[in-house]
């Protein structure tokens, strides 16, 4: 009976990849457009493949699916569920069968305790809610924000599996760029969400949201990716990690920039003196006088759409 059981996982990996197929069917059903369709079923092929893999490398999986968090649906109704949120669904069902069998343990620590104290705040406020919809999408945004950190402490255990995951998000951060400003340079050629919005001057600017359904999401993505390359490029030792990192970090400002958030442009600015000021003392002369001559040729060479988009935010 005790060798059933510890064979039981690998059954359930199975039942996961059929649960897989299943829903990439569902998602080609449920009558979203083409693009859409196609991408929710590659995300959650790769999800098929990874249900007999490692948890660890599944967990990588939902890392490359974060841009399919809110593009790539796969359910409609009741409640709106995404590649991304299936795949993390995926890896937490697989993870909690080792914890059952034995192979894992469960940490629960403070950061799960005030998440935990949450989302019972948020289901007891749930039959007082004006909107019952959208309380409930926050539940399920809270519970699945909550697992992932739950995933991330159980299975990034060593520094090696932590280094890969974090190369996994860099990946994943400058491809979603990348597909930003290709999308802003050849405008309907790829899918995604493009916003056209008039200003105050009776023109009109396409902010681009990659696989984002706001522009505003990608631009806070960027922001904060641009602002830790920076703080890694001021840190990393050798000149052609420097060099690497400030080249992601000139990919990642370059779809801020197209996303025309500027929420996305404050904050980038606003975390500017605290990458200073944890750099190393003797860099940090060096950075000022670069982050000055990048500031000057910004103002000097910005196009005329861009500065009017900075002045509509001081109007």
């Amino acid at each position: 009976m005790m060798t059933d059981l510890r064979r039981a996982p690998a059954a359930i990996w199975l039942v996961t990849a059929a649960i897989g197929a299943a829903a990439a069917g569902i998602a080609v059903a449920q009558g979203h457009t083409a693009p859409m369709q196609l991408i929710a079923t590659l995300a959650l092929a790769v999800a098929t493949i990874a249900a007999v893999v490692s948890p660890y490398l599944r967990l990588l999986c939902v890392f490359a699916a974060i841009p399919l968090d809110t593009y790539a649906k796969v359910l409609s109704r009741p409640i709106p569920a995404t590649a991304f949120q299936f795949l993390l669904v995926v890896v937490l069902g697989s993870w909690l069968a080792r914890v059952l069998f034995g192979r894992a343990k469960v940490h629960f620590g403070a950061a799960e305790a005030a998440a935990s104290v949450v989302l019972v705040a948020a289901v007891w406020s749930l039959p007082f809610s004006l909107n019952a919809s959208a309380t409930m999408i926050g539940i399920q945004r809270i519970v699945l924000d909550t697992a992932l950190f739950v995933l991330c402490v159980a299975l990034l255990d060593t520094p090696v599996r932590m280094r890969r995951a974090a190369l996994t998000l860099v990946a994943t951060i400058l491809v979603v760029a990348i597909y930003a400003l290709a999308q802003y340079v050849f405008p309907g050629v790829l899918p995604g969400v493009t916003l056209v919005q008039g200003t105050l001057d009776r023109t009109t600017i396409s902010r681009v949201a990659a696989l984002f359904l706001d522009p505003n999401t990608l631009g806070g993505l960027t922001a904060t990716a641009a602002a830790a390359f920076l703080a890694l490029a001021a840190h990393s030792r050798s000149s052609l990690r420097v060099a690497a990192w400030l080249g992601a970090a000139t990919v990642s400002l370059a779809a801020m920039v197209v996303t025309f958030s500027r929420g996305s442009w404050l904050a980038f600015v606003v975390a500017l003196p605290i990458v200073v000021l944890t750099a190393p003392r003797e860099r940090r002369r060096k950075m000022l006088v670069g982050l000055g001559m990048a500031a000057l040729a910004a103002v000097l060479l910005a196009p005329g759409v861009i500065v009017a988009r900075v002045g509509s935010a001081i109007d």
